[in-house]
């Protein structure tokens, strides 16, 4: 009886070496799916981050030069690494009757070429 007495203690006492690997490997598993997702989260959250700002940045050009346009405002760039480019000319569709001119402002950032915000007004 004594025997048994011991063994069961033995199991009792707590964690085997294998359950704590088991333990181990599915937690890092876990873990590394947290962290994968974690990382794809915080890419798309700054690319939304400056997509808004260069959105911003071209409403703000465009406004300025439908005020006032001056070809020499028709390019230009603001930091870090933005840049834009202004179109003006005639309205697509216009038979010359209305004289409306189509205004497009195209930015991009330097360092992601996927990254491009184009808006088009009628003036």
């Amino acid at each position: 009886m004594r025997s048994d007495r011991g063994t069961a203690r033995r199991r009792d006492a707590g964690f085997t070496l294998l359950e704590t690997l088991v333990a181990t490997a599915v937690l890092a598993l876990v873990l590394g799916g947290v962290m994968g997702t974690l990382g794809w989260s915080m890419r798309t959250q700054t690319l939304r981050l400056e997509r808004a700002w260069l959105t911003e940045l071209n409403r703000s050009m465009l406004e300025a030069y439908l005020r006032r346009p001056d070809p020499a405002a028709r390019r230009g760039e603001a930091p870090p690494d933005w840049r834009w480019r202004i179109s003006d000319g005639p309205a697509p569709q216009d038979d010359g009757t209305t004289g409306l001119r189509a205004v497009t402002i195209e930015g991009w950032s330097e360092r992601r070429p996927d990254l491009v915000v184009t808006l088009s007004t009628l003036r």
